[in-house]
């Protein structure tokens, strides 16, 4: 059985950032994830809230990932964890 590396969720009625969640549980092989005519697309900052559930990813509707904004991910990823253990 081949992993799954592509999903296109365009159009989806997805309104929740935590939605995606299932996508991070169901695939860490997913490459390539497409939101065209998504509600999501709509939020400012879609591309970096996709990156932080799934960091693997290497385009976004259509467009690559840069190294840049993984490295942006990572690094909210981060300062979210250490926000939540306090000081």
């Amino acid at each position: 059985m081949k992993c799954l590396q592509y999903q296109n969720v365009r159009g989806n009625a997805i309104l929740e950032e935590n939605a995606l969640k299932s996508l991070a549980l169901v695939s860490k092989t997913l490459r390539a994830l497409v939101f065209t005519d998504h509600p999501l697309v709509e939020s400012t900052d879609y591309r970096l809230s996709v990156l932080m559930l799934l960091t693997q990813l290497e385009r976004i509707d259509k467009d690559p990932v840069s190294p840049e904004e993984v490295a942006q991910a990572k690094e909210r990823i981060k300062e979210l964890k250490e926000e939540m253990s306090g000081p």
